[in-house]
Formats: C-alpha cells, sequence, structure tokens
C-alpha cells in the first residue's frame, strides 16, 4: 500500500535493533501459550496504527479504537 492522504494508515513501527526472549508469559494469546518459547527474537514492534489512530504503544493497548473489518468478497477482483 501506499502511505498518502485518503489510504487506510494501516501502520506499524518497529525497533528492527530491539531483542526480546518470547515466552508463554509475556505473549498475549487467547490460549495463553506460545510455540516459540524461549525464543530470542530480533525485531520487536513498538507501536501498531489503524486508520491513522494508536492502537498499540509499547505495552499498552487502546481498545476504545477499532478498525473496520475487510471481507474477502470485497477484496478478492474477479479473473
Amino acid at each position: 500500500g501506499d502511505i498518502v492522504v485518503g489510504k487506510d494508515a494501516d501502520l506499524v513501527l518497529v525497533d528492527l535493533n530491539a531483542k526480546k526472549t518470547l515466552t508463554h508469559s509475556n505473549q498475549i494469546t487467547k490460549c495463553g501459550w506460545t510455540a516459540f518459547d524461549q525464543c530470542e527474537v530480533q525485531g520487536l514492534p513498538i507501536a501498531t496504527f489503524v486508520n491513522g489512530q494508536m492502537v498499540y504503544r509499547e505495552g499498552d493497548f487502546f481498545e476504545d479504537i477499532k478498525g473496520t473489518e475487510v471481507s474477502c468478497e470485497k477484496t478478492l477482483s474477479p479473473l
């Protein structure tokens, strides 16, 4: 996509130098665990924007801001 006026502005800002060891306890999942337990990763999201509104920043979620669900029928063009 493009970062221009009139577009959705769904963006994720990533710190490419940040490192973290993933554990079951530091993941936010419905199931409460991760297949990547004890894996060290590099590159962590620091902020997420949906429709130009910040919905996540360094561990904090702003749940009052929601995006709009897009159905597959609207996004797929006929062949």
